[in-house]
């Protein structure tokens, strides 16, 4: 196997892309209210425990998932549509991080409105990282 030739500016786009789609992913525009019953905290519990260092780790980790995407779409092939890459992007989210958070949040007892909302998450952003990706290389 040949190693695959990842193109750096559409990763780091698609990384930015995770990264702000989490922003509005845990906002009142979207999430907010459920993911805050779900974690049993109050809005002002959660700013109060919040850190700039979270925040560093949240686009660090939408990174290593977008360089990890690349590799896989360049696996699959060279020329795929932006449709395709999306759907890629998809399934691993929903099949592969779904299933593995679901398996230790069942072990954990942790709340599923919790779960869902972090697996959809997941999911949209890697479509829309494997959307971008697509597009930019």
């Amino acid at each position: 196997m040949e190693p695959v030739q990842i193109d750096p500016l559409a990763v780091l786009v698609a990384a930015v892309a995770h990264f702000v789609l989490g922003g509005l992913w845990y906002s009142p525009l979207l999430f907010a209210k459920p993911f805050t019953r779900a974690v049993g905290k109050t809005e002002e519990e959660l700013r109060e425990g919040s850190s700039p260092l979270m925040y560093v780790w949240a686009f660090l980790g939408g990174l290593a998932k977008s360089v990890g995407l690349a590799v896989v779409l360049g696996w699959i092939a060279d020329d795929l549509g932006v449709a395709e890459a999306a759907g890629v992007g998809l399934l691993i989210g929903v099949l592969i991080h779904g299933a593995a958070d679901a398996v230790n949040a069942f072990f954990e007892s942790r709340n599923r409105t919790l779960v869902a909302i972090s697996v959809a998450y997941d999911a949209a952003g890697l479509a829309i990282a494997g959307a971008i990706i697509a597009a930019m290389s």
